[in-house]
């Protein structure tokens, strides 16, 4: 019993995002592109929670549905206060999601 748990709590680690909604995503197997201070990321460098001050926020960019592989985009941040409004991700950014979409 205890091995089931403990990978379904690496499972989680590995393969669940929350995003600031409490949403989750199971991103196993799926295209994810994560976006942290305008920069395209992979998930090896999204970086670890400094405290809970910074806690590290994912932000589901569902407005962007045009890219035919990609599943998710999420915009990574970890700044001391929720963002609010409408996150828009800049052109610089949707031309590198364009040009890694079409590998």
């Amino acid at each position: 019993s205890s091995d089931i748990e403990y990978d379904e709590i690496n499972y989680k680690r590995k393969y669940i995002i929350t995003d600031t909604n409490g949403k989750n995503y199971d991103i196993k197997d799926k295209n994810v592109i994560y976006v942290f201070k305008n920069k395209l990321i992979s998930q090896n460098e999204i970086p670890e929670e400094i405290n809970s001050f910074y806690p590290i926020r994912y932000y589901r960019m569902s407005e962007y549905r045009e890219f035919e592989n990609i599943d998710f985009i999420f915009l990574v941040d970890n700044s001391h206060q929720d963002r609010n409004g409408q996150l828009k991700l800049s052109k610089r950014i949707l031309r590198k999601i364009e040009r890694a979409n079409r590998f």
